[in-house]
């Protein structure tokens, strides 16, 4: 089935990297929905021509490559004052000047972080793009789990699609500090399977396939759902991160494998 979105609307990553030499920092503190970020720009980057001479996560004592003439900084959800280990990462690492830095695409809860030391910083989606258009030089990109194709990084993946749904509908919902803090989704929690991110990315991947749609506000598992051929609820998480995920990609610009597999509802009418 391939990626979710077609290679275009990466165009102004893509274009602002081309000639470079790129070293990807991957997130020290990720998921598996962050795992697959990672694997999705690097998909998007070798099928673009985009040279990357090293990746990996940092150390404590981390020095730039010397082949690399540019620093790709993780996308996700984490700039902001929401979360503090991603932001602090961001700064210990502002002393390095001989490299251009590039932030890759993310979602803002809010302006409380100084991004100033990026040459160029991307939002995921376009709420947060009106919020980090005023804290540097910034671009709208998709979220690098939008270029992964699933059956180039997986090799069971073809078996996973084959297996038969059992159940009508999973429902999987964050325990964590973006669940909705208006308790709009208390009412479904008798019947909520678990937060899937806070497993492995094994037991992530192999989860969806028992059901036929799943109700999610974890935004990389319903990804990986749709990219299995499963329909998906999503559902706000506390900020806009999901809703603008889906309004200003998923909806409008899904390949179409995937096109009409996503919705997006307000689970308090359910």
């Amino acid at each position: 089935m391939g990626p979710i979105l077609d290679d275009k609307h990466f165009a102004p990553l893509i274009d602002l990297l081309r000639g470079s030499k790129c070293e990807m920092i991957d997130n020290p503190f990720g998921n598996p929905g962050d795992q697959l970020i990672a694997m999705g720009f690097r998909q998007l980057f070798a099928r673009s021509g985009i040279e990357l001479v090293r990746h990996g996560r940092p150390g404590k004592a981390f020095e730039p490559s010397d082949k690399a003439d540019t620093l790709l900084f993780y996308g996700g959800g984490n700039v902001g004052n929401f979360y503090r280990a991603s932001p602090g990462l961001r700064h210990s690492l502002k002393s390095i000047t001989s490299h251009r830095k590039v932030l890759l695409p993310q979602s803002a809860f809010n302006q409380g972080e100084d991004l100033s030391q990026f040459d160029h910083i991307f939002a995921r989606e376009i709420f947060s793009y009106r919020i980090m258009r005023q804290m540097g030089n910034c671009h709208l990109a998709p979220d690098g789990a939008l270029a992964l194709d699933p059956s180039l990084a997986f090799s069971d993946y073809d078996h996973l699609c084959s297996l038969p749904s059992t159940t009508d509908l999973g429902v999987f919902l964050r325990a964590d500090q973006e669940k909705p803090s208006d308790r709009s989704l208390d009412h479904l929690m008798p019947i909520n399977q678990g937060d899937p991110s806070s497993r492995d990315l094994g037991w992530f991947r192999q989860l969806p396939h028992r059901y036929r749609a799943c109700i999610t506000n974890r935004l990389h598992f319903g990804i990986w759902c749709l990219l299995l051929g499963r329909r998906v609820f999503f559902t706000a998480n506390s900020y806009h991160k999901v809703l603008g995920i889906y309004n200003t990609w998923l909806q409008p610009h899904s390949r179409p494998p995937y096109k009409g597999l996503a919705s997006f509802v307000d689970c308090r009418s359910l």
